[in-house]
């Protein structure tokens, strides 16, 4: 993919906090890779199931142009391919260099690249570690193109705050009212709102307060909820998204609560 038509060069080379955390974050992402638990691990497999089946469900047509922003180490871009063609791009250039090719080391709240550019974003679990949300979501709305789509995932509810989201390098949680507020005055219709990840949500809930509340840390490192599962445990719940993603997509549900909100938008006026 040639990225000149739609990248402006902007050098940029400035050391800032959220890049340290970044590589932090990079860090903790890989060693998952490693210990292969990303790719088998129950809630990133189901979460890639839903957003394939999202995107199935917009029929959208061959060789569009597609934007996944924060990308990370670039493990959900799998089936993006069939769509067209892909850019990536993430604040931390360690996370980016991991994906061959059509990749950007960028930030997203001042992205170098030509306004109604793309057809489709996808932004999973990012704006959740960036201070100045609102301006990134501006951003990604410039680059999209009138008519095109853009999916958002994010953490939610604020009273879930806990070890797992310091460890991740989280900034907040949100609600469904302050995640709407995001998009207050900005085009985009809202397509589609819905919680995720509901049958779990109850002893999740408990695990997090639980943590929270008695073992905050641990000889000064927040803990994590992501780790290994018993292999039948990681099937049943993997096998619980499935159901969830099926009532989402299938019968047309919104899902009450959940520790995630994902979110669905259109934009219909240019910018």
């Amino acid at each position: 993919m040639d990225n000149k038509d739609h990248i402006k060069i902007r050098k940029n080379d400035r050391e800032t906090l959220f890049e340290r955390l970044s590589r932090y974050i990079f860090e903790s992402l890989h060693n998952y890779r490693t210990f292969g638990i990303y790719r088998s691990y129950w809630w990133f497999r189901g979460r890639k199931e839903l957003i394939l089946a999202l995107l199935a469900s917009f029929k959208l047509p061959r060789h569009i142009l597609c934007l996944d922003a924060g990308c990370g180490t670039g493990d959900d871009l799998g089936g993006l391919e069939q769509y067209g063609k892909f850019l990536a791009i993430d604040f931390s250039r360690k996370a980016v260099s991991q994906i061959p090719e059509n990749r950007m080391q960028a930030d997203i709240i001042q992205l170098p690249l030509a306004s109604e550019a793309f057809d489709l974003i996808i932004c999973l679990d990012v704006l959740e570690h960036i201070q100045e949300h609102e301006k990134a979501v501006k951003e990604l709305t410039r680059v999209l193109k009138t008519g095109g789509y853009i999916v958002f995932s994010v953490p939610a509810h604020p009273f879930l705050y806990s070890t797992h989201d310091r460890f991740l390098g989280h900034v907040r949680r949100y609600s469904r009212k302050s995640f709407l507020r995001l998009f207050s005055g900005i085009k985009l219709k809202r397509v589609r709102l819905t919680h995720w990840n509901f049958f779990a949500f109850l002893p999740i809930a408990i695990i997090r307060i639980i943590r929270k509340v008695v073992f905050w840390q641990i000889q000064g490192r927040p803990l994590s909820d992501i780790d290994k599962l018993p292999y039948g445990l990681n099937w049943i719940l993997f096998r619980l998204l499935r159901l969830e993603n099926f009532l989402i997509m299938k019968i047309n549900i919104c899902l009450p609560w959940g520790t995630s909100l994902f979110g669905i938008f259109r934009k219909e006026h240019a910018e």
